[in-house]
């Protein structure tokens, strides 16, 4: 099995609920295979497959709090990983309809 396969077999257990995911994986990876054949040694040295397959995840929460006159104010939370390890976090004031 080639290191393409057995990704594209690692995407597809960890992944089943998400089908257009799974689609989307086994398009590119099949679309850059001759690549990577040729450079397998390199690149599942420095799994480079595995990085390129894992979904960005988005946290998103609300925060209410009571400002100075009292009034009860809602701000929305977002945080994503752009780059491992650093969260990008950014605050909005809910809309008051």
């Amino acid at each position: 099995m080639s290191y393409v396969d057995e990704v594209i077999a690692k995407v597809k257990e960890k992944n089943a609920s998400e089908p257009e995911f799974l689609q989307t994986v086994e398009e590119v990876l099949t679309s850059i295979r001759p690549l990577v054949d040729a450079n397998e040694e390199k690149y599942r040295k420095l799994a480079l497959l595995e990085r390129i397959v894992e979904p960005e995840r988005q946290i998103k929460f609300r925060v209410p709090w009571v400002d100075d006159n009292g009034q009860v104010q809602v701000n929305i939370v977002q945080g994503r990983s752009e780059i491992p390890s650093v969260r990008i976090y950014r605050y909005h004031q809910v809309p008051r309809l």
